[in-house]
């Protein structure tokens, strides 16, 4: 049996190898960052209270995917919030094994009606977007206070400024000069037609609709940036406001990564080493922290789809 991979798929699979490896010359490089003697001897109540504090902020997660999930389903078909929970389970699992989450539609979509599918997939791809600017919104800012940016304190008469001022003016008359033959083209390109198709859906939506997305959005990345300082802090991190925006970076950065399911804990692993080295944890500290947050956020939930997947296809037969 011959072992094939599609062409966009060898870029996920050469960051993965380049992830994983940066990871092991990190643990490899300090011999002792293997022990786990430098992580607090925590108090089995505490443990087991940030355990209970952790599946509590899991469950709002998922409940707050599921209330942004139903007002974009909504808007093509009523559903309930009881199926589209079990639509955004069933949405983790399909997703979680396809190279950046592509499969996840088509879990949300086995509990709607065909004609609803190719919809549905622009519905979740436009959530992803939403989820994703306000990923950069919140960690654009961090990005400029915690990493100062040398340019920015450049004077508007600088040949650098004008420089870069005058080559977005000319990239700008030309896309103006070109626009028929850029709308001529567009169409030969199936990554380009998918996003035309997405922003037509973002038109057709209503504004409120995009607002409350934005909104949960907004609250359940609040959510999963307090698990993960909640990680940190049980490894031993000291939760100052430096390390509070260190996170919105770290999630920042890891949303830009091509990835798959061999791919993700690599990435997430070794951008975790590059953003939280400065806090004082060991190598081995801080991948325990991204992998145990992974498993409970995107694992648990795929393990969840599964079992949704499986009763709703024993329904389908029974009728």
């Amino acid at each position: 049996m011959s072992f094939t991979l599609k062409k966009g798929r060898w870029l996920s699979v050469l960051v993965a190898i380049f992830c994983f490896s940066y990871i092991a010359y990190r643990l490899l490089q300090y011999h002792h960052q293997f022990s786990l003697s430098n992580i607090p001897q925590l108090k089995s109540s505490v443990i087991l209270l940030s355990l209970m504090v952790q599946v509590i902020l899991l469950c709002i997660n998922l409940f707050i995917e599921s209330k942004k999930w139903q007002l974009l389903v909504n808007c093509i078909t009523k559903t309930n919030f009881s199926q589209t929970l079990k639509m955004v389970l069933a949405g983790f699992s399909s997703g979680i094994i396809t190279p950046a989450k592509l499969g996840e539609p088509l879990g949300r979509a086995l509990f709607l009606k065909k004609e609803f599918w190719a919809q549905t997939t622009l519905l979740t791809y436009l959530g992803g977007m939403i989820s994703n600017l306000v990923v950069f919104i919140v960690g654009l800012p961090c990005v400029l206070i915690v990493y100062p940016v040398p340019w920015l304190k450049l004077s508007f008469l600088s040949p650098l400024y004008l420089l870069s001022l005058l080559g977005v003016l000319a990239t700008f008359i030309v896309l103006w000069y070109k626009k028929q033959w850029l709308k001529k083209n567009i169409n030969r390109f199936k990554t380009l037609q998918t996003l035309k198709e997405l922003f037509y859906q973002l038109a057709l939506t209503p504004q409120h609709v995009i607002i409350q997305v934005f909104a949960y959005s907004l609250l359940r990345f609040t959510v999963y940036s307090f698990q993960l300082a909640i990680m940190l802090w049980l490894m031993g991190a000291h939760i100052t406001t430096h390390t509070l925006m260190l996170i919105p970076i770290y999630f920042m950065l890891v949303s830009m990564a091509p990835t798959f399911f061999l791919a993700e804990l690599g990435i997430r692993g070794s951008v975790a080493l590059f953003i939280f080295t400065g806090l004082n944890l060991s190598a081995t500290a801080i991948v325990l922290a991204v992998t145990a947050l992974w498993i409970l956020n995107q694992m648990l939930p795929a393990l969840l789809g599964i079992v949704v997947i499986w009763q709703n296809k024993g329904y389908k037969k029974q009728q």
